[in-house]
């Protein structure tokens, strides 16, 4: 599709831009201004008929009648539409007025934008004018209309599924609220309609249309996440808490400031941190003054801000080391080994691969790629050496580590290995764990598959020195499993088959 990036367009008469059928269109951070003399009816953006993935963010759109006019917009499932972070004046303030006018619009995000809608006070005034259309959303936007006749609206969406509206600050002191299964005066009235249960209607007290910048902390950290990353002036958004509006600000001391996620470092590159506003005034522990920094060390970095609006707050950001290690170590009982893996980080992914042929290298039994096990127990037929091989895992960089597993045989572990059974092996309905000469009245007991995951633990109480009890495996998945009891002072494991 084409794209237009970075343009002016200034002194259009009717049509300042027009696009008439397109795929993919892209309509980015660009300023498009009607001349002085321009008609009474004129187009600032007009996109008519587009398919796919068309969109139209960060721009400037000011004209007379309609600023925004998007008209037969065709996205799908995978290809959504989007309209987003733009700054929309429409009107003089002596007429007609329609900030953005969206007509059949399928699969399309309008989100983030700021429009105003300046019109006459007995003229007509749509703040936005949604109609029909399906699958869409209209989130996190305000429309500011000052002025208008009172017959007209903040929003006009005749069709109750064509849009999806919440989470928007319509601010119509002289008009409905909007219109949505008949007019509604108030935004109370709207909420009855089962709309915007989480919008708003505060005022923003624009001072011009040439910034459309506020300080109301109603907009601040009130809207909700819908994937818009960067705002109008290209600073970041809360991933949680967005600003609703074009714009991403910091308010009064009510508000309140996120400095952005901590950090992850990987190799000791350096990485970037912090949350940049524009208008704020930043000092960080590092003597910085800009709202994201470079780093490549770990700590605390700890960042005061000043906003435009007046608030101060402080707030810090941790770095921690990503860069992965595999370090492992082990316990024995008889002929088992219980695996303890104490790698630094935690959120990786592990393997661990156990050979079990003394001769080195060769036949590994090797697990798959995991991460929310760190720890395995592994059963072997003698008492080695045997290799085992653990691989961490992470964006950073990929480690392994190999050691040898050496056996021990004690003599009150293999009595307890010895005064314990399981038959029949293989089982395909009940495993009856039989005690022989068993001493002790409880013991712990814990089934896992090969791939390390539990998926029967019990404990058995009052146990008779001769006595049995029964496992019901029925349910279980054909294959190998690792049956480990551990009593106060010992651990074994025994390996089943079900079929």
């Amino acid at each position: 599709g084409n794209e237009f990036d970075g343009n002016q367009f200034l002194g259009g008469y009717y049509y300042a831009t027009y696009f008439y059928y397109g795929t993919d269109t892209k309509f980015r951070n660009n300023k498009v201004i009607a001349n002085s003399g321009s008609s009474t009816t004129g187009y600032g953006l007009f996109m008519y008929y587009q398919y796919g993935a068309t969109e139209v963010t960060g721009n400037y759109l000011e004209y007379s009648y309609y600023a925004l006019r998007a008209y037969y917009w065709y996205g799908n499932q995978t290809d959504r539409g989007l309209i987003a972070n733009n700054k929309v004046y429409s009107g003089a303030g002596t007429s007609t007025a329609y900030g953005a006018y969206c007509y059949y619009l399928e699969y399309t995000d309008v989100v983030h934008n700021t429009i105003w809608a300046n019109s006459g006070p007995t003229s007509a005034c749509y703040g936005v004018y949604a109609y029909y259309g399906s699958n869409n959303t209209f989130k996190n936007n305000v429309v500011y209309c000052p002025g208008g006749s009172a017959s007209y609206y903040g929003i006009y969406c005749p069709s109750s599924t064509a849009y999806e509206l919440d989470y928007n600050n319509v601010w119509t002191p002289t008009m409905n609220y909007g219109y949505y299964n008949g007019a509604q005066s108030n935004l109370a009235a709207w909420k009855l309609q089962g709309v915007g249960m989480h919008s708003h209607a505060a005022d923003p007290a624009y001072p011009s249309k040439d910034s459309m910048i506020t300080c109301l902390d109603t907009l601040d950290n009130n809207g909700t996440p819908v994937g818009v990353m960067y705002d109008y002036d290209g600073d970041n958004r809360s991933t949680t808490t967005p600003d609703i509006g074009a714009d991403e600000f910091i308010g009064g001391d009510s508000s309140t400031y996120d400095a952005g996620p901590d950090g992850l470092l990987c190799n000791g590159n350096f990485i970037e941190i912090g949350a940049n506003i524009t208008g704020a005034h930043y000092i960080w522990n590092t003597l910085d003054t800009t709202g994201r920094i470079m780093v490549n060390t770990v700590g605390d970095y700890t960042v005061s801000v000043t906003s435009a609006c007046g608030g101060s707050f402080t707030d810090v950001v941790t770095v921690t080391d990503n860069t992965p290690n595999a370090v492992f170590d082990y316990e024995n009982s008889y002929y088992t080994g219980i695996f303890m893996n104490k790698s630094r980080t935690v959120g990786d992914l592990y393997r661990w691969v156990f050979y079990d042929d003394p001769n080195g290298k060769v036949n590994p039994t090797d697990t798959v790629w995991r991460t929310n096990q760190k720890n395995l127990t592994h059963l072997y037929n003698d008492n080695g050496p045997h290799y085992v091989c653990l691989t961490t895992y992470n964006e950073c960089d990929t480690v392994e580590i190999c050691d040898q597993w050496i056996g021990t045989v004690g003599i009150d572990e293999s009595g307890l290995n010895n005064a314990i059974s399981l038959i029949p092996n293989p089982v395909s309905d009940r495993l009856t764990v039989q005690f022989n000469n068993f001493s002790g009245d409880q013991i712990n007991v814990e089934m896992t598959n090969v791939q390390g995951q539990v998926v029967y633990s019990d404990q058995f109480v009052n146990i008779n020195s001769n006595g049995n009890r029964v496992i019901n495996v029925s349910s279980l998945n054909k294959g190998m499993y690792i049956v480990k009891f551990t009593t106060e002072n010992e651990v074994i494991a025994k390996q089943i088959i079900v079929q």
